[in-house]
C-alpha cells in the first residue's frame, strides 16, 4: 500500500490536482514517515544539514535535534534515525529531487527542508500537504481511520524484525554496520534501537 501511495503521488498520476514541485514535497513526506518513522513535526523541522547521505543514497543518517524551528523538551527528542533497508529508485528519485532543489534555491546547510523559498525562516502549508496525503491514503488503503502517524509504525516493525529475528552475535553485527557508516555512537544507537517501542507506545 505505502508502494501504492507513492505511485499514485508520481507527477504523471496526480497532475490533475498536483504540480510536479508539490508532487515530490508529498512524495517525501510520506517517505520520511514510512522509512524513517518521523513524527510530522519532525518532518516540517528537519534541516538540510540533518539529512547524511552516501553518494548512492544507500546509506542514510537523520539527525533529530533542537534548531529555529524546533526546541526538543525531553532527551528522547535527540536522536540519530538510520535508514532500515535500501530506498527503491523512485523514493530516491524523490529525495534527491526535494533536497536539491530547494538546497539550491535557498542556499543554507541550516534552512528547514520544507521551508519557503520566499522566507527561509518561514515553513510552508504542511497542514494542507498533510490533509492530502490523508486524502490518498484513504484511496489507497480504502479504510477511512487510517492516518499518516501510522506510517512510523512500520518503521518501529523493521526494527523489531532486525532485533528479535537475530541472534546476538548478528545484532553486534548489525550495530557495528549501523554505527560505522556514519560514525554514529554505538551507545547512543543501541539506546535509540531499544527505547524506539517504548517512545512509539507513549505517544
Amino acid at each position: 500500500e505505502y508502494l501504492k501511495l507513492i505511485e499514485l503521488l508520481q507527477p504523471d498520476n496526480c497532475k490533475e490536482s498536483l504540480d510536479i514541485k508539490s508532487s515530490r514535497q508529498h512524495c517525501a513526506f510520506i517517505i520520511l514517515g514510512y522509512r524513517f518513522g518521523l513524527r510530522i513535526s519532525e518532518i516540517e523541522n528537519l534541516l538540510f544539514k540533518d539529512v547524511q547521505h552516501d553518494e548512492n543514497w544507500n546509506n542514510i543518517v537523520l539527525h533529530i535535534r533542537n534548531n529555529y524551528f524546533a526546541d526538543k523538551k525531553s532527551k528522547a527528542g535527540h536522536r540519530q534515525v538510520p535508514l532500515i533497508g535500501p530506498l527503491n529508485p523512485i523514493e530516491k528519485t524523490v529525495l534527491r529531487s526535494v533536497l536539491r532543489t530547494q538546497k539550491h534555491k535557498i542556499n543554507s546547510q541550516s534552512t528547514a527542508i520544507f521551508s519557503t523559498l520566499e522566507d527561509p525562516k518561514k515553513l510552508i502549508n504542511t497542514i494542507k500537504i498533510i490533509s492530502n496525503i490523508q486524502f490518498f491514503l484513504k484511496q489507497v488503503t480504502g479504510d477511512p481511520s487510517f492516518h499518516f502517524h501510522l506510517l512510523r509504525h512500520s518503521y518501529n516493525c523493521r526494527i523489531e524484525s532486525q532485533l528479535f529475528d537475530i541472534n546476538q552475535g548478528s545484532y553486534n553485527q548489525f550495530i557495528d554496520m549501523l554505527s560505522g557508516s556514519f560514525r554514529i555512537d554505538s551507545k547512543q544507537l543501541r539506546l535509540f534501537l531499544t527505547e524506539r517501542d517504548h517512545e512509539s507506545n507513549s505517544m
